[in-house]
């Protein structure tokens, strides 16, 4: 198996860690949400808002990479 060199295991560690912490957030979210006097129905709606707009963003997303790339996209997307 080759190995991968340096670079590229940072750039997985750091990706890894950035999913870790988002996914540590997200179930604590309804629980913050409720602690700032939100019902359960605004809890609800404000998780379900922002499945639906990950979801729905996903299409146009695949279509816009599929036109210009993985490259430049990428790169786009990483700029400060």
């Amino acid at each position: 198996m080759p190995r991968l060199n340096r670079d590229l295991w940072l750039l997985f560690a750091a990706s890894f860690a950035i999913v870790i912490s988002i996914q540590l957030i997200q179930p604590l979210f309804p629980l913050f949400l409720d602690s700032q006097g939100a019902s359960e129905m605004e809890i609800s709606l404000v998780i379900s808002m922002a499945s639906l707009a990950t979801t729905a963003l996903m299409i146009p997303g695949g279509f816009l990479m599929a036109r210009m790339g993985f490259v430049p996209l990428s790169t786009f997307s990483v700029r400060e």
